[in-house]
This record gives C-alpha cells, structure tokens and sequence, in this order.
C-alpha cells in the first residue's frame, strides 16, 4: 500500500509527541508557541527508487522554536532538543517508531542544522531544524 504524505505527517508527528511539554503539529506553524516542534514538509522527493514504484526517498524537515533568544532557559531546552538521546531529542522521538505506524519502510533522522533564529510577529525565537529521510512505499 502507497503512503501518501499526509501519512508521512502523521506518523512523524505521532513520534513528536512523545517529546514532553511541547505543542507538536504534523504540519508548518503560522505562530507556533514555544516550545514547538512541527513538520515543516518535503525538502526533496525521489520517486521510483525500487522495483518502478516500489519505494520512494522522502527528505521531510522538521522545525523546532525553543523560546525567545534572551532567554537561557530556550537554550538549555533547545540543546535537549537536539541531543541524540533523552526524553527531549527530536532525533529519539522521530526514531523511537521507524516505520511510522506501518507507513514507512524505514526513517532516519539525517542531520541537525544546529542554532537558528525564527523571526515571528512576537520576537526572534531560538530554533533549530532537522533533515529526516522516510523510505516509504511509491504510488
């Protein structure tokens, strides 16, 4: 069976909210709250990587806001955010299910793009974003 992405959205939002004490959302923010983390959406789509339409390489991204810059406490939140392992790690929380409830074939989180700053309408947050590739069954 084909996933499409809004299943692709949903499992990995599902994995987020295993993060305590975050607003977790399978789809981009307007004015997220801090702490946030939401899937942001593709960043790449390779189709056709297996038997025709056998598998497909999806690189999603996912964004996080911590709080405002000034503010320490979104730091020490946002280093536990981008840890490999803890309660906080986005990288634990998108792993802990691989398969993304039966969606994916497998999921990996790629990398993390360290520090970054969200301007919004209420301040500049400290955030960061991540690269996760989802190898997921083609149409």
């Amino acid at each position: 069976m084909a996933s499409t992405l809004a299943d692709i959205r949903a499992g990995l939002a599902a994995n987020l909210a295993t993060i305590p004490d975050v607003q977790v959302s399978a789809y981009l923010l307007s004015s997220p709250t801090p702490p946030a983390v939401y899937v942001v959406g593709p960043g790449q789509v390779e189709y056709h990587r297996a038997m025709v339409n056998g598998l497909d390489n999806w690189t999603m991204l996912i964004q996080a806001t911590a709080g405002l810059t000034t503010d320490q406490g979104a730091q020490i939140r946002l280093d536990g955010f981008i840890g490999a392992t803890g309660a906080s790690s986005v990288k634990a929380a998108v792993e802990s299910d691989r398969t993304l409830g039966g969606k994916a074939q497998d999921t990996v989180v790629q990398s993390c793009a360290g520090y970054q700053l969200y301007q919004t309408e209420r301040g500049v947050f400290l955030g960061a974003e991540w690269t996760v590739l989802v190898l997921a069954s083609g149409a």
